[in-house]
């Protein structure tokens, strides 16, 4: 059974030696990244619901331009998107992870659906000509990930954010910022959500070593002390812990109303034996059983 402790000393003591970070990445890229059934059809599901979020308020039109908060190693959403008909998405991150063979092999995942049949499945709104597009999308050319990109009306940035969007969107990304730095970009992210416009945030409240080793609860994490979090934490698997309930002072805190959340929640079993560290023990227990959130924002006109 694969171990999270030496999962998180491995990760830990890399992200201390000097190159260590470039041979995690190295060794992520070689051995752990790869495009499973199960993540593209959970990132397309994404697709259809931040589409849905965004024409809950503005029925039968697309947004002119998206703007995405962690790119990530593999940005299926963008393409997602793109392929739904929307022109122009904007993806942010610290730094670029994505590499020209992962989009060959994204590529070669979403065509595979397509011919299953499974593609319009996952994407309703799917649009023929943009997938033929995509297809002719020739793979012997020796593209940067950038330019591979950019021929679908997908541009990668850097932070700090520097467009606006109709629709700003996340994926599983506001749990790997710390609280501190959070708070400050909640404000630049409704900032850059153009009037009449929408936000739409998965948030995962799950410790993600838990799906790595299976014996562990999905909510292990809260039974550490901050000190001792601190020595677990690493830059490769930041985990800020926030329960549900903070992320909700946190977009007060911003500003931002939240009209509409979707929560999933595990059950009481997730938490019986678990000694929870007494930072955690004033929340009622169904907050601390969230364990997934769609959060969706309208910015007025």
């Amino acid at each position: 059974m694969p171990s999270w402790i030496l999962k998180a000393a491995l990760q830990k003591t890399l992200d201390l030696l000097p190159g260590g970070p470039a041979l995690y990445r190295w060794g992520l890229a070689r051995f752990s990244h790869r495009i499973t059934s199960h993540f593209l059809a959970d990132r397309l599901a994404h697709v259809e619901r931040h589409l849905a979020a965004w024409q809950d308020a503005h029925p039968g039109q697309l947004p002119g331009r998206v703007l995405e908060l962690g790119t990530g190693w593999c940005p299926v959403v963008p393409l997602g998107l793109w392929l739904c008909g929307v022109d122009q998405v904007d993806t942010y991150d610290i730094r670029l992870l994505v590499k020209t063979s992962t989009l060959e092999k994204l590529k070669a995942a979403i065509l595979e659906r397509a011919q299953e049949g499974q593609l319009k499945i996952h994407l309703p709104k799917l649009q023929s000509a943009r997938l033929d597009q995509l297809l002719a999308l020739s793979s012997g050319e020796q593209l940067s990930p950038q330019a591979w990109l950019a021929r679908l009306g997908i541009r990668t940035f850097a932070l700090p954010l520097s467009t606006r969007a109709d629709l700003v969107i996340s994926n599983n990304t506001f749990e790997h910022i710390p609280t501190r730095a959070l708070r400050k970009l909640l404000p630049h992210l409704w900032a850059a959500t153009r009037p009449g416009g929408v936000m739409s945030h998965y948030v995962d409240l799950v410790d993600h070593y838990s799906y790595f080793d299976a014996r562990l609860s999905p909510f292990h994490f809260l039974r550490f002390s901050p000190s001792q979090w601190a020595c677990i934490e690493n830059r490769f698997q930041s985990q800020n812990r926030l329960r549900w309930p903070q992320y909700q002072v946190l977009f007060h805190e911003a500003g931002i109303p939240i009209d509409r959340e979707e929560c999933e929640s595990e059950p009481a079993a997730a938490l019986n034996a678990l000694p929870l560290h007494e930072e955690f023990l004033t929340l009622p227990e169904p907050e601390l059983l969230v364990s997934y959130v769609h959060i969706i924002s309208q910015r007025p006109i």
